[in-house]
């Protein structure tokens, strides 16, 4: 895929894993396609139930548009996943 992906097992809110993020690798993973959203899960833990993995998108009030952090954009990516919008999953280039 050509990122470093890493994950943590510590529970954690959203920005308490965002700041474990920035302060030990890059920030969090903004999933680009299904692709690499498959990969994502072929990669970690099953999890059937919370706590699942904090990614990088957000929203600030109940009724606001999911935005991808760095740029702030709407995803193009529109895929379902496992991935819940909680620990969490990082990426670095590599």
């Amino acid at each position: 895929m050509g990122w470093m992906y890493h994950y943590s097992n510590t529970s954690m809110n959203w920005t308490q894993a965002r700041q474990w993020c920035q302060s030990t690798y890059t920030d969090m993973v903004v999933i680009q396609s299904q692709k690499e959203n498959d990969y994502l899960v072929s990669l970690l833990p099953n999890r059937k139930q919370s706590p699942y993995f904090w990614i990088g998108i957000t929203k600030k009030q109940k009724n606001e548009t999911w935005t991808w952090i760095g740029n702030n954009s709407t995803s193009p990516f529109t895929g379902r996943s496992t991935f819940q919008p909680s620990p969490m999953v990082t990426n670095s280039g590599s």
